[in-house]
């Protein structure tokens, strides 16, 4: 009796588990990069389609000649790939004649052909400001000291509670705090920020970030760097290896042909007996018998609730449970109850059926 109680439970544990796997793969993910195609929390994406299509347009090619049509260049923090000197000589030249560059910096890509342009190292860290009015949790509002040009009409900026940026340029004008430079380049500006805060569709609606892009776009065109999110294609293979190539195989199979040895017929395929869902079952028991301590695997299906959720609300993966908690209450309240019964489980099947209940609470 006891051993077909078990077996009960564990298949209820297994019915959990495949619900939480097709609630967490359900619907479309946005891919987390700073880029124009991106409409996700961290995406850029939302300048784009808030601006149009006549002032702002994707940059996807290497930075070999920008016209002078052009009146803004914008490069968001760079995942993939580095700029190259002749990309970064060209964006020198292009500011020179007038044009102005957007440089919000990686807080973990370093770009050291930027660097002998624009130095920058980390400044220090931001202080966390949960404005619960600005449903914005993990950020922080600097004040705008630098009021000219594109900051004429600012005040207050939102910008994520993470690592500033020192830039190392005598020149250079603190324009938010240690947040946003300014300095004068030739005929034309350069912006530089630290990481993507500012471009986010997450905050953009935030305080003045999005006055920031508007009088920016107000110049003229304006493009966004998605070229250096992407990774390098593979390079195609010459014509001349791949018809080597070929004649080697080709010379291989006659070889085969020719001198290998003669097969009898193949023999039919025993046909698979399907395995009845009662062995599946059983094999999970004893599986479950054997692991004992259920501590470990309770740990792994609370971090990965909570890394699901987190990424699903675009929120700091380093907030601690009170955060979180915040976090929900104001973006999704039903949700709350859910995630809390999470961490008070102490069997793998509460915390299995809690962490189901949390993602269909977030749908």
């Amino acid at each position: 009796m006891t051993e077909a109680r078990a077996s009960v439970a564990v298949a209820v544990l297994v019915l959990v588990a495949i619900g939480v796997g097709l609630l967490a793969s359900a619907g479309p993910r946005d891919k987390g990069t700073p880029t124009l195609d991106d409409r996700g929390p961290r995406g850029v994406g939302v300048i784009g389609a808030w601006l149009g299509p006549e002032r702002v347009r994707s940059w996807s090619r290497p930075i070999d000649h920008l016209d002078d049509e052009l009146r803004t260049f914008v490069i968001v923090a760079p995942t993939v790939a580095e700029l190259t000197p002749p990309e970064v000589a060209e964006l020198k030249r292009w500011v020179g004649h007038g044009g102005t560059l957007v440089w919000l910096t990686s807080r973990t890509l370093p770009q050291p052909a930027m660097g002998t342009w624009l130095p920058t190292q980390p400044g220090p860290t931001l202080p966390l400001d949960g404005d619960p009015s600005l449903g914005d949790v993990g950020g922080a509002t600097v004040a705008v000291e630098f009021r000219a040009g594109p900051f004429r009409e600012l005040q207050r900026l939102r910008v994520s509670a993470e690592r500033t940026v020192e830039l190392g340029r005598d020149d250079a004008v603190p324009v938010a705090g240690r947040t946003l430079w300014w300095l004068r380049e030739g005929l034309g500006e350069v912006l530089v920020g630290a990481g993507p805060d500012l471009a986010e569709n997450a905050r953009l609606e935030l305080l003045d970030n999005a006055k920031l892009w508007s009088a920016l776009a107000a110049r003229g065109p304006m493009a966004f760097d998605d070229f250096h999110h992407q990774a390098a294609a593979a390079p195609q293979t010459p014509l001349t290896l791949a018809l080597t190539r070929a004649q080697v195989l080709g010379v291989g199979r006659a070889f085969l042909v020719t001198f290998g040895p003669r097969l009898g017929p193949a023999a039919p395929a025993t046909p698979a007996r399907p395995r009845a869902a009662i062995e599946y079952v059983r094999a999970m028991a004893a599986l479950t018998r054997r692991v004992g301590d259920q501590r470990p695997l309770i740990d792994a299906v609370r971090a990965q609730a909570r890394a699901s959720l987190t990424e699903r609300l675009g929120l700091a993966p380093t907030l601690d449970e009170h955060e979180l908690e915040r976090a929900l209450a104001v973006r999704t309240p039903d949700a709350v109850t859910a995630f809390r019964a999470l961490n008070r489980g102490h069997t793998l099947l509460e915390v299995s059926i809690q962490a189901a209940r949390l993602e269909d609470a977030l749908r």
